[in-house]
């Protein structure tokens, strides 16, 4: 065995004894920063801000990373516009 196998089945023997033991990684509770445009528009209308952060992190997150992914502004807001309403239905950035 090499020393990349050894190594490998090192971390895996760890990852085992872990799933044994029931231990689970930490959740990430680092709330996704905002693009601007989404933090004016949570502020400026209080129903689309508490539904967005009624919404499970990954949902939220997957809004940020869908709006960050605009290089205009003007993008971002009319993103924002067409999200309002499966962001009140709960819905995730890519369901339908």
């Amino acid at each position: 065995m090499g020393l990349r196998s050894a190594t490998i089945r090192a971390y895996l023997d760890e990852a085992k004894g872990y799933a044994e033991e029931g231990k689970k990684p930490p959740k990430n509770t680092v709330a996704p920063d905002l693009p601007d445009e989404l933090a004016e528009a949570l502020d400026a209308d209080g129903e689309l801000a508490e539904a967005f952060h009624a919404l499970t992190p990954g949902r939220q997150r997957s809004y940020v990373i869908n709006l960050n992914g605009a290089k205009k502004s003007e993008t971002r807001i009319k993103r924002i516009e067409k999200f309002r309403d499966k962001i009140i239905a709960g819905k995730g950035a890519m369901e339908r």
